[in-house]
């Protein structure tokens, strides 16, 4: 009887390793172009992008902006950084809310690509590639597939994509 608890502990102390090895190796950081495999954000051809600000707006703005546009400094954002998806995206959020304070914001940015290969047999063109950034819980959609996502210094990083959507719409600085 004791040999039988020892084996069946020693089976729920393997499970629980492999599971967390699963699961280290699932959250490690990678690029957008390692996520999203076919994707070179070199290529992106446009972005549409929408905001909500305290400070700014009560309302929830929209801009587009394409290549003359600008582009690359908001793509210089995305280039080279690093998503860590969470191991626990099956499990149901439901709807979220977010009590509206000072300093608060989101956004969501969709980025478009033409012919991207995105199997090993088909392209697909269009708005393949969407962030939303609710109140800092930051989630990356590609192909139908959204995941929760973080990032290093993520804060910080919303807030400077923030500030180029800010630079980038007429209509904040023509106020």
């Amino acid at each position: 009887m004791k040999s039988k608890r020892r084996i069946l502990l020693g089976f729920a102390a393997l499970l629980v390793v492999i599971m967390t090895a699963v699961c280290l190796w699932y959250a490690r950081p990678l690029t957008i172009e390692d996520l999203c495999p076919g994707l070179d954000l070199e290529k992106c051809t446009g972005v549409y992008a929408g905001y909500s600000a305290y400070e700014i707006s009560e309302l929830y703005n929209r801009i587009s902006l394409t290549p003359e546009d600008g582009l690359t400094p908001l793509l210089d954002l995305f280039q080279g950084r690093h998503f860590r998806r969470s191991p626990f995206w099956w499990i149901p959020r439901g709807t979220r809310t977010h009590p509206i304070r000072e300093g608060d914001f989101r956004w969501d940015i969709d980025l478009a690509f033409e012919n991207a290969p995105v199997t090993d047999i088909s392209t697909a063109t269009g708005y393949l590639l969407h962030f939303n950034n609710f109140y800092g819980d930051l989630d990356m959609e590609f192909m139908g597939d959204t995941r929760p996502v973080s990032t290093a210094d993520q804060e910080q990083w919303l807030e400077d994509v923030l500030a180029y959507i800010l630079e980038a719409d007429p209509n904040v600085n023509s106020k």
